[in-house]
C-alpha cells in the first residue's frame, strides 16, 4: 500500500509536470507567433517609412538638380547676352593691372633711383657740416649739378628718398636756426622703425625748447619716450621730460619720470642723476 501510494504520488507529479510543460510549451509557441507577427509588422512599417523617405529624398534631389540646371542655363544666357560688356570690363581691368605694374617698374622705381643719387651727395655735404650745400644743392659738382634736400622733396615727392630728405632738411634748418621751418619739415617725415620714429618726436621737442615753448616740448618728449620701448631712446627722452619738468617747477611730474627711469632703466647712464634731482626736489619741498 505504501508503495502504491508513492507510485500514485509520483504519477500525479509526472502528469502535473507534463501538463505544466505542455502549457509552457504552448505559451512559448503562442509568444513566438505573436513576436513573429510583431517583427513582420515592424519590418513592414520600416520598409514603408524607408520607401517614403527614399521617395521624398528623390523628390528633393530632383528639385535641386532642376534648380541647378536652371541657374546654369540662366548663367549661360547671361554670358551670351553680355559677352561684349564682360570682355570690355575684363580688358579694362587687365589694362589697369598692367598699367600699375608698369608705373611701379618704369616710373616709381626710376624716380626713386634718381632721388637716391641726389640724396647721396646731399648727405655727404651734411656730414661735412656744409649745411647750405646739403640743403640747396651744388650745381657745380657734376654735369647738370645735384639737388639738395629741398629740391629732392619738391621734385621726387612720394618716394622713400623724399621722405628721408624731409628728415635731413629739418635737421639742416634746425642747425641754421630756422626752427619753425624745421618743425614743418619734420611733420612731413614718416617713420615707424625702432629709433627714427621716437627721434622724430624728440628732435621736435628740442626745437620747441629752442622756441621757449616748454609745455609743447614736454608733450613731445613724452611722445618720444612712449613711441618705442628700447634701452636708448626711451630712457633718453624720459630723462629730458624729467629735466624740463624740473626746470618748470613741476616737481611732482619730474619726480614721477625720475623714479620711473630709475626703476625701469637702472643701468642707463641717465639713471645715475636721478638720486641727485630727487634730493634737490625733497629739499625744495621742505622750504
Amino acid at each position: 500500500m505504501k508503495r502504491m501510494y508513492i507510485f500514485k504520488k509520483q504519477l500525479f507529479l509526472l502528469i502535473i509536470s507534463s501538463k505544466f510543460s505542455d502549457k509552457i510549451t504552448s505559451n512559448l509557441s503562442n509568444s513566438s507567433i505573436v513576436l513573429d507577427e510583431k517583427a513582420k509588422f515592424t519590418r513592414f512599417q520600416s520598409n514603408k517609412m524607408f520607401n517614403k523617405k527614399s521617395s521624398e529624398s528623390n523628390r528633393v534631389s530632383q528639385e535641386v538638380l532642376k534648380k541647378i540646371n536652371q541657374v546654369t542655363y540662366n548663367s549661360e544666357v547671361f554670358l551670351l547676352q553680355n559677352s561684349k560688356k564682360l570682355f570690355f570690363v575684363l580688358g579694362v581691368l587687365l589694362l589697369i593691372i598692367i598699367g600699375y605694374f608698369a608705373y611701379s617698374k618704369f616710373y616709381v622705381e626710376v624716380r626713386q633711383e634718381k632721388a637716391l643719387n641726389h640724396l647721396f651727395y646731399a648727405r655727404q655735404y651734411f656730414s661735412r657740416n656744409e649745411i647750405k650745400k646739403a640743403l640747396g644743392g651744388d650745381p657745380s659738382l657734376t654735369k647738370g649739378g645735384y639737388m639738395g634736400f629741398a629740391d629732392i622733396i619738391e621734385n621726387f615727392s612720394s618716394t622713400p628718398a623724399a621722405n628721408i630728405a624731409h628728415f635731413y632738411a629739418g635737421l639742416s634748418n634746425y642747425n641754421l636756426g630756422n626752427y619753425e621751418k624745421a618743425l614743418e619739415l619734420w611733420k612731413g617725415f614718416s617713420a615707424k622703425d625702432e629709433f627714427l620714429f621716437p627721434m622724430k618726436y624728440g628732435i621736435m621737442a628740442d626745437t620747441y625748447v629752442q622756441l621757449d615753448k616748454n609745455n609743447q616740448a614736454l608733450t613731445y618728449y613724452i611722445k618720444a619716450a612712449e613711441a618705442r620701448d628700447n634701452d636708448f631712446t626711451t630712457p633718453l627722452y624720459f630723462h629730458r621730460a624729467a629735466m624740463i619738468s624740473f626746470s618748470m617747477g613741476k616737481y611732482d611730474q619730474a619726480r614721477k619720470y625720475f623714479i620711473y627711469l630709475n626703476e625701469r632703466y637702472p643701468k642707463s647712464a641717465f639713471a645715475e642723476e636721478t638720486d641727485k634731482y630727487l634730493s634737490l626736489m625733497d629739499a625744495e619741498s621742505q622750504k
